[in-house]
């Protein structure tokens, strides 16, 4: 069980390339990147992530790594965001604007 977490991330062909590099050094950067729910590469060289039900805790090592590897990006290049289990817990990083993201919550009936 545990808190979970839904994980997105869209990146530039520039951060992209810098997360590659990134992830040769950094063995749990790459296995994070590898398990993946569903990697989108686009025409443009923009690639979208998604990481769903994730344990998303800064004491994992995997997840530390990753998130150095986020800081090292330029905020224009990549756009981040973290969906709680928790209603009120949402966090973004970078310019997710910029990258045409958004969180829509609904009820249908």
């Amino acid at each position: 069980m545990g808190y979970r977490s839904d994980i997105y991330l869209r990146m530039s062909p520039e951060a992209t390339e810098v997360f590659s590099a990134i992830a040769k050094l950094e063995p749990n950067v790459q296995s994070m990147l590898d398990s993946a729910c569903s990697r989108i590469e686009k025409d443009d060289g923009t690639i979208d992530l998604f990481f769903g039900e994730r344990k998303w805790y800064d004491n994992y090592r995997e997840v530390s790594e990753f998130d150095a590897a986020l800081y090292l990006l330029d905020d224009d290049d990549y756009g981040f965001i973290r969906i709680g289990d928790d209603s009120d817990d949402v966090e973004y990083r970078g310019d997710t604007c910029g990258r045409d993201m958004y969180v829509q919550r609904s009820v249908e009936w």
